[in-house]
């Protein structure tokens, strides 16, 4: 696992609602469902790294729904930090990201956004072939951006989202870290 979503209050005093009262030393501070997971990022900041490079990332409340029209132009997108400074799977594990990829998420009473702006530096080496909706090929040298939840937090268990740039995307559940239900 690359890292948690941070739904509850954290140390620092803030949480996925808002500022909590720092000078109350009854406020409600984070549980720790993972005694070694990473620390919480203190808002503003979205993503904080431990010294191994795991991160935990914060979601951030919306007072109200973004559209959905690939734009990223809400105010939004202005005034939370992204989440960014990622690390390769492939070619190169653990190297950083050849170009810049800025993250955010965020929900409100009814949803949970993923939202991502990507640079390409080599645009015309971009693979997009599959707009079919689960299947395999997108998998087959496309290129892809997936978003993976730990909903338990337990390291095991998991929901996979993946989209490709033209529309092709696929949505799956992994049980036990290797069974994987498409």
């Amino acid at each position: 696992m690359v890292g948690a979503l941070c739904i509850g209050p954290v140390e620092a005093g803030q949480s996925s609602d808002g500022p909590a009262d720092v000078t109350n030393p009854a406020a409600p501070k984070a549980i720790a469902l993972v005694p070694d997971a990473p620390p919480e990022p203190v808002a503003p900041a979205t993503i904080a790294r431990d010294s191994e490079g795991r991160a935990t990332v914060r979601a951030v409340r919306l007072q109200q729904p973004l559209r959905i029209d690939g734009a990223l132009d809400e105010r939004h997108y202005q005034d939370v930090p992204a989440m960014s400074g990622f690390i390769q799977i492939e070619p190169q594990p653990g190297a950083e990201a050849t170009d810049q990829t800025d993250v955010w998420v965020s929900f409100d009473n009814d949803n949970v956004y993923v939202s991502a702006r990507m640079w390409d530096s080599e645009l015309d080496r971009l693979v997009a072939t599959e707009m079919r909706r689960d299947s395999n090929a997108l998998f087959q040298g496309n290129d892809v951006v997936s978003f993976v939840f730990d909903p338990f937090y337990d390291r095991r268990n998991a929901v996979l989202f993946t989209v490709n740039p033209i529309g092709g995307r696929s949505d799956s559940q992994v049980t036990n870290e290797r069974q994987f239900n498409q």
